[in-house]
């Protein structure tokens, strides 16, 4: 669970996993996300803290294009980046039935993944994307064979 207070930004989380790795991410829309390992080991009580920075966004736009589309049938864009330790998070992600798309994201690399029941799903990349900056990616959604 996670809570922000409304004055100065400060929030708390807490979180009960089992022993194992994993890596915990923290964002929210405005700042800067950041990843930090994490290693549990059965009883350990553990503190990790983020401190992000504001950051003005980047906007991605562009289209998805079904092939042979059926009544409400929705594609779904996920918008990752990688972690400091090279595993990619989903940032956000939207639902569109073959139309244009505009998002506000933190500035990055992305790897933008386009999917719809029975079509092939797409990967495109971005080279980093400063702040400000916009970048078109459009998708052409095939039937499966």
């Amino acid at each position: 669970t996670a809570e922000e207070e409304d004055e100065g930004g400060v929030g708390q989380y807490m979180m009960y996993l089992p022993p194992g790795n994993y890596t915990i991410v923290a964002y929210k829309p405005g700042f800067n996300p950041e990843c930090r390992p994490l290693t549990v080991v059965y009883g350990d009580v553990l503190a990790v803290d983020f401190a992000l920075t504001p950051t003005d966004s980047s906007n991605v736009y562009g289209y998805v294009d079904l092939e042979d589309p059926a009544d409400g049938l929705t594609s779904t864009l996920s918008f990752r980046l990688p972690c400091t330790a090279g595993q990619p998070f989903e940032v956000d992600r939207l639902a569109a039935v073959d139309v244009d798309y505009s998002i506000d994201l933190p500035p990055g690399a992305y790897e933008i993944v386009a999917s719809a029941e029975g079509r092939q799903t797409q990967a495109s990349s971005i080279g980093f994307l400063p702040p400000g900056e916009t970048a078109e990616v459009n998708f052409y959604l095939e039937l499966l064979p």
